[in-house]
């Protein structure tokens, strides 16, 4: 492929990590630089790497050995202390500056022998000192090790950039790469692009021809991807079918191209093995920011999201660019949960979640069923979520991290599906071995809410809501400062709504005696800064708080005045269909209650495999949730 619908990118004059469009993979046979100024000396080290069979190159200057260090990436640079112009100790200096030659290993060779030169080598990040002459034994014990140790630190940075399936970048690296190009464009003024590419109908491929099918598709359409891209360009792994390519010094017009030519051969490419082939399409999402826009990378990919959703809703197997049209979407839509579901560490977790919107209401399903088991916790996530963000706007924290909140509020329960019933619904005390089954929920939470990319920020504030101010609480006692603020508040919302509402084993308190309550617990159980955000929210509701779940002006799909309930008719007209629809969904959940129940109640409820029947059971009545729902139009509020 020609570079014609690109700039070059060897224009920009900022030094930022040459990206490929795959991870470069651990140099197999290693090269040694050797740099000295002294000819002689070069033949006779290269003269002993040669019988010991290991490649070398050579530099016999300073600038010299800078250069060929960028362009070859040896394995291991032996490098003279003693050069005219730039001695070694500049040379280190400068190749440990630059992050395309840091972790390059240096051993210096000099024949000063005062401990003070040896100390300033290995200060500068020289992994050796050899002094001259030396003993070819020893050097070559010293190299080898030096290059196990390069090869290990190679291999295990190339793991943590890669997606075990399809040998991409993988999710958490095409961030850090997109945000050093996000600022190369800023401070150069020079174009970056971006694609999203999703695969259509991904769901019916793994349904229809297998898990291992569709990881076939993936990766071929990965490498198709890769072919078509420049050396330059970036091509990861962003969702679970979802594949990213970052085109830095590209117009929107150029991305576009692109794309329209990916489209068109993934379209024309046939899929598969020698024993199966099918064909499939895409849908793609592009997105620029150009000169002079102070984007971010979250900026970017949220644009490029936002096209690939009018793709997928406009008929899938487009491409469509972002433009100025996009920006009126409601401020409440919440896209943070745009993404597909990333790589899994288990199945617990798949819920095969197309868009932004299906993710939050099948999520939000699944709250509602489990507090279905118990009508004791009817409303409660509900509820935490609006005290949460009330303590939150208090506390004047950012809009963004507020939703987060929010997020993490309403889904902070849902490890409760692998809590049994007999401890869940318990009227009295708990016996140790149940409170330690109780205890469970957060981390069972988080597990849940881990795996899904949508939901990777608020992972932290579920998992240490019953964390203790004073370092007492659960799942890892953290104190203070150490648990994260979402945390934090969750855990002030939490516990008012608790003894505000009605439970098995106690009756709720009123309103003074909640205030009180949580009025004592600062500085121990609760963040101070945080008890004195909810006193003054409190004082400002007067009472209304605790609050009346019908009279609440938040919801599970935004704010702004929107109904809390998921449904509502449209009008008191259509009361018969609204009825008939009600006792449908009533029937669904009731079914899925009573898996919850079977599997929650056997011997091997904690275990991870359990949980992935119950969200799969759960997903089919999402599902089924979600095609009734539709048959009832929202009422307008």
């Amino acid at each position: 492929m020609t570079d014609s619908h690109h700039m070059n990118p060897e224009q920009s004059a900022h030094t930022f990590p040459k990206m490929h469009k795959r991870p470069p993979q651990p140099r197999q046979d290693p090269l040694v630089l050797v740099v000295d100024d002294n000819q002689t000396n070069i033949s006779l080290v290269q003269g002993y790497l040669h019988r010991i069979d290991i490649a070398s190159r050579s530099a016999d200057n300073g600038p010299e050995a800078i250069e060929l260090a960028r362009s070859l990436k040896p394995s291991l640079i032996l490098l003279d202390v003693m050069m005219p112009g730039m001695d070694g100790l500049e040379v280190c200096r400068a190749l440990k500056d630059k992050m395309d030659t840091a972790d390059i290993p240096i051993i210096f060779l000099s024949a000063r022998t005062d401990v003070d030169q040896k100390v300033m080598g290995m200060s500068m990040g020289a992994v050796d000192y050899i002094t001259k002459p030396f003993n070819p034994s020893e050097l070559e014990i010293r190299i080898r090790s030096a290059l196990r140790t390069k090869a290990l630190q190679d291999e295990l940075a190339a793991q943590a950039k890669t997606d075990a399936l399809t040998g991409l970048y993988n999710w958490r690296y095409f961030y850090e790469i997109l945000e050093h190009e996000v600022e190369r464009s800023r401070l150069s003024s020079e174009p970056l692009s971006l694609i999203l590419v999703d695969l259509d109908m991904f769901k019916v491929v793994n349904d229809t021809y297998g898990h291992q099918m569709g990881d076939k598709v993936l990766c071929d359409l990965g490498t198709m991807i890769c072919r078509e891209a420049r050396p330059s360009d970036y091509v990861a792994r962003y969702g679970g079918d979802e594949l990213a390519v970052v085109l830095p010094l590209t117009s929107l017009r150029d991305a576009k191209r692109l794309a329209e030519r990916l489209r068109e051969r993934s379209s024309k490419t046939t899929f598969g093995d020698s024993s199966f082939t099918l064909d499939i399409a895409c849908s793609f999402g592009v997105a620029t920011l150009g000169p002079g826009d102070k984007g971010s990378a979250e900026a970017l990919v949220r644009m490029a999201d936002e096209a690939l959703y009018t793709a997928k809703g406009s008929g899938r197997n487009r491409v469509c660019t972002w433009t100025a049209a996009h920006k009126p979407r409601p401020p409440d839509d919440d896209l943070e949960v745009s993404h597909q579901l990333y790589q899994m560490r288990s199945q617990v977790a798949s819920i095969n979640a197309k868009s932004r919107k299906q993710a939050m209401e099948s999520m939000w399903m699944l709250v509602k069923a489990l507090e279905a088991r118990d009508p004791y916790s009817a409303h409660h996530s509900e509820n935490v979520m609006y005290y949460s963000v009330s303590i939150a706007e208090a506390m004047g924290l950012a809009p963004q991290f507020i939703q987060r909140i929010r997020n993490a509020a309403m889904l902070h329960d849902i490890g409760k599906i692998g809590v049994p019933d007999r401890v869940l619904k318990k009227a009295g005390r708990l016996k140790p071995s149940e409170w330690e089954l109780m205890k469970e929920h957060p981390l069972i939470s988080a597990e849940i809410l881990g795996q899904l990319t949508v939901l990777k920020r608020e992972v932290l504030f579920v998992r240490h809501h019953h964390e203790r101010f004073d370092g007492r609480g659960y799942p890892e006692g953290l104190p203070g400062k150490q648990i994260p603020i979402g945390a934090r508040v969750l855990a002030v919302a939490d516990s008012f709504d608790a003894i505000t509402s009605d439970r098995l084993y106690r009756a709720r308190k009123d309103r003074a005696a909640a205030l009180a309550e949580i009025l004592s617990c600062s500085g121990s159980q609760f963040d101070p800064e945080v008890v004195e955000a909810f006193m003054r929210v409190a004082e400002s509701q007067g009472d209304s708080w605790p609050v009346n779940p019908r009279g609440r002006s938040h919801t599970a799909a935004g704010q702004n005045g929107q109904s809390s309930d998921l449904l509502i008719p449209a009008d008191l007209n259509q009361t018969d269909a609204w009825s008939d629809t009600q006792q449908r969904i009533e029937e669904a959940l009731t079914g899925l209650t009573e898996s919850f129940d079977r599997l929650t109640n056997s011997s091997s409820a904690k275990d991870l495999d359990r949980l992935t029947h119950i969200v799969d059971q759960f997903r089919d009545q999402a599902e089924e949730l979600s095609v009734l729902a539709q048959s009832v139009p929202s009422k307008d509020v």
